[in-house]
């Protein structure tokens, strides 16, 4: 199924080419302000939604013809060049451009930030490869969230039925404890006992309308508030000390959030969260 590339500057003139190959990428940027106090917990200020922006990038696999549309797009004044242009998507298309939080069935307003026009990939002939960068310029057209399909049990805020990963997280424990050693190596140490921080980081593989609910439920309900995370049994989420499975207070400790679309019904992100208790 073909995407439709338009110029609104151009009267009207579009032009049909295949979407971009799997492996795109959407980055969303929150304007977050994290800081981590002496005593170790992390404090969190939010700008507002005003201030979001997404990015897009992606890696279109297109003919000599198909190449050259594109191309003359990107390049042109009157067109792509230092102005707006509409992503149309046909409901299935299966091109989310700016999230599964966002859907794939509607016009996308965006600017064109950079080209990479590479040569030609030489086997097949005549096939080339062109990556757009990409930032949305415009208003989401509406969308309606797919039903929730379950793959495991994480929950994370509202959204629950989610597939912990399976090479596990990685987590980072850092005891507030300063060791000082005198001249002759005489130990020292202040421990301020209630500034120890657990860390969790995962690489999350969801399906379509689970990343979706997740990716909108962290970048409109969550941002920098707390969120409440249940865990898998035996997960160990912010180590041994922390039990096995249980209900955390935590938040996120990232300002961008990015997710690769790598196949038809496969998502991928990664998120790093605090524990507040």
């Amino acid at each position: 199924m073909s995407i439709i590339i338009k110029a609104p500057s151009s009267s009207g003139t579009q032009y049909t080419i295949n979407p971009p190959q799997w492996g795109y990428s959407v980055t969303i940027n929150l304007p977050l302000v994290i800081t981590r106090t002496r005593a170790g917990s992390v404090l969190v200020y939010d700008r507002g939604s005003d201030y979001d922006y997404r990015i897009l990038e992606c890696t279109f696999l297109l003919s000599l013809s198909e190449t050259n549309t594109l191309i003359n797009l990107c390049k042109d004044a009157a067109k792509g060049r230092d102005a707006n242009v509409d992503f149309i998507i046909s409901s299935g298309c299966g091109f989310f451009p700016f999230g599964p939080d966002k859907g794939d069935d509607g016009t996308f307003r965006a600017r064109i930030l950079s080209v990479d026009a590479q040569a030609s990939i030489g086997h097949p002939q005549d096939l080339f490869q062109t990556t757009l960068t990409c930032i949305f310029n415009g208003t989401y057209p509406s969308f309606s969230f797919p039903e929730l399909k379950s793959e495991g049990s994480l929950t994370i805020g509202a959204v629950s039925g989610l597939r912990y990963p399976q090479n596990m997280h990685e987590q980072k424990n850092t005891y507030n404890i300063t060791p000082v050693l005198t001249g002759n190596g005489t130990p020292y140490t202040i421990d301020k006992t209630s500034g120890d921080v657990y860390e969790s980081s995962f690489d999350l593989s969801l399906n379509y309308p689970n990343m979706a609910k997740l990716i909108n439920e962290l970048s409109v309900t969550v941002r920098g508030a707390a969120v409440n995370i249940v865990s898998p049994a035996n997960s160990y989420m912010f180590g041994r000390e922390n039990s096995s499975t249980a209900t955390y207070s935590c938040k996120m400790l990232q300002k961008e959030i990015t997710i690769t679309h790598n196949n038809y019904n496969d998502f991928s992100t990664n998120i790093t969260f605090y524990r507040v208790s």
